[in-house]
């Protein structure tokens, strides 16, 4: 074994993976984190109030750690409160793994290819200001770090006592607050992955569009920006359109910090008077799933 590997050896990474009725993905997914060359140190599942026979599944891997959350009344895993808190119940077990490096949240349908984690990390270590990034997803588009198989600096997420903010759209918080920062994001198309079902596809039906448009009013969203986006998503169909207009305008949206806020705004209003590809791309994207 040359140095560097014996170097890479040595990064600690600890994933966490929601999981709730998913016994048609799940052994695949978590067989894909145990043949990694890089090791996780830590996996954590998080069996999210499962009534299949996800749990059965899950205890035959004796590698991982099982985190039971009791069955709850909402089964929206969108863009809601709640898969914060279960992310969450997960992350809180890493609070005392000070030599931890780098933390990965992956979906239970996510297949990684075996040398996913080295490749990402040794990308990380090789850029510091790099604090989150992910490959991509085979047959999808992404201008931003994939949700899942997103993998973060641990001393990042310190910055917010390692938990997930518990407000809408607080995965996109975290990016944009990096870029805030100085830091960056990054997303590596040589690195693919692959999905069982298409990623989100049961996140867009109008109450995921509600919950979206209910995202960027927390995220501070300049509304010219949201109004191109529900365009976009009205040419394929008007009544998500429609949800995401009126989740934007919803009350009681509990928003992030005014100086953030304002950051989100002026970058989004620099992208429309000045668009550049990936802006137009995204906006493609979004017409096309």
């Amino acid at each position: 074994m040359t140095e560097k590997s014996d170097k890479l050896q040595n990064i600690k990474v600890a994933v966490i993976m929601p999981v709730h009725n998913e016994e048609n993905y799940v052994r695949k997914s978590l067989s894909s984190l145990l043949e990694q060359d890089l090791k996780p140190f830590r996996i954590i599942v998080i069996n999210d109030g499962s009534t299949d026979n996800t749990l059965t599944i899950l205890k035959e891997f004796e590698e991982i750690e099982i985190v039971n959350l009791p069955q709850r009344k909402s089964k929206d895993m969108n863009l809601t409160l709640e898969i914060c808190k279960v992310i969450n119940s997960g992350l809180k077990l890493l609070k005392d793994e000070s030599d931890c490096d780098f933390i990965m949240k992956i979906d239970a349908d996510h297949i990684l290819p075996n040398n996913y984690l080295s490749r990402i990390t040794k990308k990380m270590l090789a850029d510091r200001t790099i604090v989150a990034c992910s490959g991509v997803i085979e047959g999808e588009y992404f201008v931003v770090p994939v949700h899942s198989g997103r993998v973060y600096r641990y001393d990042y997420l310190e910055k917010f006592d390692l938990e997930y903010p518990v407000k809408f759209s607080s995965e996109d918080y975290l990016l944009l607050k990096a870029q805030s920062l100085g830091y960056k994001i990054e997303i590596f198309p040589d690195i693919v992955t692959m999905v069982l079902r298409k990623t989100r596809s049961n996140y867009y039906d109008p109450t995921g569009f509600y919950n979206y448009g209910r995202g960027m009013k927390a995220l501070g969203y300049a509304f010219p920006y949201v109004l191109l986006k529900a365009f976009a998503v009205g040419l394929k169909n008007p009544k998500n359109g429609i949800y995401m207009i009126k989740g934007f305008f919803a009350k009681n949206i509990e928003k992030f910090e005014p100086e953030f806020r304002e950051y989100v705004k002026k970058i989004q209003y620099k992208a429309i008077l000045r668009p550049n590809s990936e802006y137009l791309k995204r906006l493609i994207n979004l017409v096309k799933n």
